[in-house]
């Protein structure tokens, strides 16, 4: 998992996918350490369109696949506020691909851009 955050690089260390089952979260995340991460999650595959951009802001819906994206950064929690995300590629149990661009927000602090947050991920179960 890559990404511009705040205009600046960034590139985890580690990731993970987990889920499977139909109807279950799914949450694909990039860790740098355990302090500064990016956390992808999202339900309701039944209705996941590949290649389709869903919407990302504070009202999630079941449109939206329930979306969410939350950004961790020492002890600091941003969860998504209005942006775009894109699955190009997904195989429940197997593997997903996709594209987030998202401002995040903690409502205190000013609001940190993600962009071009690029994730292949295997599941491991």
């Amino acid at each position: 998992m890559t990404a511009n955050v705040g205009g600046n690089p960034w590139v985890a260390k580690t990731v993970s996918f987990k889920g499977g089952l139909t109807g279950a979260l799914y949450d694909a995340s990039g860790f740098v350490n355990d302090q500064d991460r990016i956390s992808f999650q999202f339900v309701n595959t039944n209705n996941l369109i590949l290649n389709k951009y869903y919407d990302l802001d504070t009202k999630s819906s079941v449109e939206n696949l329930n979306a969410n994206v939350s950004y961790y950064l020492r002890g600091n929690n941003y969860m998504s506020k209005k942006g775009t995300f894109v699955i190009t590629k997904f195989k429940s149990g197997e593997y997903i691909e996709g594209e987030i661009n998202v401002a995040v927000s903690n409502f205190i602090d000013k609001d940190i851009q993600i962009s071009d947050c690029i994730f292949k991920i295997e599941i491991k179960e």
